[in-house]
């Protein structure tokens, strides 16, 4: 039987504006629109946030698993455009960090995408991009009110 949760993302914002993502071992269609929806929602809120794609369990994407999250991604817009300021990605794998290294000089964001070892070193970097980012800032000029817990 297979697992239902794995098309559920496990999204954790009790860290707001840090949102911890983890990757599962298992990837699914149903699963990479769920996250799409999911992470595109938090761009509604109008708040500027940077996201950690914790992705140590998961195993390396199959060409298939790989295809479908473009397809999926080319489909829609990506996800926080406007008000995500930064995405890290935890993985243990050194050719997947060079590859999505590569992949990041290649597709232009608005936001900087950076793959780290340690998933502790991507919160760290995530929250400092965060600080930094004029997206901290409303259109007031007020700071946003949520500051990222260490």
């Amino acid at each position: 039987m297979p697992d239902s949760s794995a098309a559920i993302p496990n999204i954790d914002l009790s860290r707001w504006p840090l949102v911890q993502v983890h990757w599962p071992k298992t990837l699914d269609r149903e699963f990479v629109d769920a996250f799409l929806s999911a992470t595109a929602s938090l761009s509604r809120r109008g708040e500027a946030y940077a996201i950690v794609i914790n992705k140590h369990d998961a195993p390396l994407p199959t060409a298939a698993n790989r295809k479908m999250i473009a397809d999926r991604i080319s489909q829609n817009p990506p996800p926080g455009v406007g008000t995500l300021v930064a995405s890290a990605v935890a993985l243990q794998s050194s050719l997947l960090r060079g590859a999505l290294t590569a992949i990041s000089w290649l597709i232009k964001r608005k936001y900087p995408v950076r793959a780290f070892t340690s998933h502790t070193a991507a919160i760290r970097w995530a929250r400092a991009e965060w600080l930094r980012s004029e997206l901290a800032t409303d259109l007031s000029g007020a700071r946003n009110s949520a500051t990222p817990s260490s």
